[in-house]
């Protein structure tokens, strides 16, 4: 498995599939532009890495990535710097951990009006032979709104693709 990523051109068309279901419908997110940390390996259940894929799995806790996402995705997705997203829900300290109270997200509304909530991605990490890659996708609407799921892609006919989504949590 490759620890680093192909190019940032590479990883934003991945990135691009990864967000894709984002991008239909009239709805606005907030991406966050640095990405976040999948949830720690010893929290994931056997039959999800088995699921995912362990090879995958593995390169995407040993990748080193960590490219700044600036590049519009899709007129539904906005990209915004965590320091604006912790000034939105009020200085809380740790946006990455995407667990806001009520009274946070009241007032992140308030700040981006007809925004439906906030989408986090990790790095990604492709497999040894580049045809296959793999991102941890966090998404967060309110207190009990939300989810993470790790999306795994293939790369045919010189284009990335969704192959399957394996869920972590939700609520």
């Amino acid at each position: 498995m490759s620890l680093h990523g192909c190019s940032h051109a590479e990883d934003f068309d991945v990135m691009k599939t990864a967000l894709g279901g984002y991008c239909k419908g009239n709805d606005v997110y907030i991406l966050q532009s640095e990405t976040i940390k999948p949830p720690s390996r010893d929290q994931l259940s056997e039959s999800l890495i088995k699921d995912v894929g362990e090879d995958l799995i593995n390169a995407l806790y040993a990748s080193k990535n960590s490219p700044l996402i600036s590049e519009k995705i899709c007129s539904q997705i906005n990209i915004e710097k965590s320091l604006t997203i912790e000034k939105a829900l009020e200085g809380k300290k740790e946006v990455k951990d995407i667990v806001f109270e009520d009274e946070h997200w009241e007032h992140f509304y308030h700040v981006f009006p007809g925004v439906k909530g906030v989408i986090y991605i990790s790095s990604v990490a492709y497999s040894s032979n580049r045809k296959s890659a793999i991102v941890f996708l966090a998404s967060a609407c309110g207190p009990l709104c939300g989810g993470s799921t790790f999306i795994v892609m293939s790369y045919k006919e010189k284009k990335w693709r969704h192959v399957k989504s394996v869920q972590f949590s939700q609520s």
